[in-house]
């Protein structure tokens, strides 16, 4: 198993940046993703927006996913 931690900032004026973990084996990948406030502590104002980056991630594997099956039948 292999934990992958990736912090960046937004350009938004209410959030002080995000930090992504992605836990993955074999069969099973987990996500996670907290936007931090001011002075680094989480906040949980960010739900949706960090839902959102999370599906569209999901979106990236399952597409990623299809593609890798669809060449295997070829």
């Amino acid at each position: 198993m292999t934990i992958l931690n990736q912090n960046w900032k937004e350009s938004s004026g209410f959030d002080w940046g995000k930090q992504l973990t992605i836990i993955y084996d074999g069969t099973d990948i987990l996500v996670n993703c907290i936007s931090f406030g001011l002075h680094s502590s989480p906040s949980p104002f960010h739900w949706f927006v960090n839902k959102r980056k999370i599906n569209k991630l999901k979106t990236k594997f399952e597409n990623g996913i299809k593609n890798v099956l669809q060449q295997r039948r070829v």
